[in-house]
């Protein structure tokens, strides 16, 4: 699953990718969003968009387990990703983390 959306909440707009992190490998897919984010992030910022925050969703049980390794963690502090963990049966954000 992925998808684009925005949202506005005190006068400003983020976008949000959504990643599912459904292949063999979590840390090949980590990778791939890594990536696309930090993409992403830089463009937003080139462009001067009215966007100013990207946030990386992910489902909830994927947070509470492959984001709590110490590896992921560290890479995520060392890259500035935010965060948003989300419980796709219910459709409802969880927890924004920056």
């Amino acid at each position: 699953m992925q998808a684009e959306l925005a949202h506005q909440a005190l006068h400003t707009l983020t976008i949000v990718e959504i990643k599912s992190f459904i292949s063999a490998s979590l840390f090949k897919d980590f990778e791939l969003a890594l990536d696309q984010y930090i993409i992403y992030r830089n463009l937003i910022r080139l462009s001067q968009s009215e966007y100013q925050d990207i946030h990386l969703a992910i489902k909830d049980d994927i947070y509470d387990s492959f984001f709590q390794r110490k590896s992921v963690q560290t890479l995520v502090d060392i890259n500035s990703i935010a965060l948003v963990s989300v419980d796709v049966i219910k459709e409802e954000v969880i927890q924004w983390i920056n």
